[in-house]
């Protein structure tokens, strides 16, 4: 959901619809691939797993996109999910890219960027 270019206009109507939109990428995919990380799904499923907060606090205008990477084995996972909150999570604001809409971050080439030594959540 968050970069697959078959839900680009699913992307681009949450963002005009929404004001802020919070992404928690939990990673853990079966064909991902993170550096230096010990990486573990959430579920017994081999797609990665996101969570997704909106806000509609103003109609139209532009919205804000924040994203946050929580990688590392699942007993990690569930412990900072039980411990902590949209409030006093550390996101970094993103532009989505012009061509995809894609909700991660990019490098200057509009490549997916995940950096496992990132502080998470």
């Amino acid at each position: 959901m968050l970069a697959s270019t078959s839900l680009r206009g699913m992307r681009e109507s949450l963002a005009g619809q929404y004001s802020t939109l919070f992404e928690l990428n939990l990673h853990g995919g079966g064909n991902e691939i993170i550096a230096g990380a010990d990486d573990e799904n959430v579920f017994d499923i081999v797609q990665s797993v996101a969570i997704h907060v909106y806000v509609c606090s103003k109609p139209g205008g532009t919205s804000e996109v924040s994203y946050a990477d929580l990688v590392g084995r699942r007993a990690l996972k569930y412990a900072a999910l039980a411990s902590r909150s949209v409030k006093d999570t550390e996101w970094r604001r993103i532009l989505p890219d012009t061509e995809n809409c894609g909700f991660t971050p990019q490098d200057e080439r509009g490549v997916e960027r995940t950096d496992a030594s990132t502080p998470h959540l």
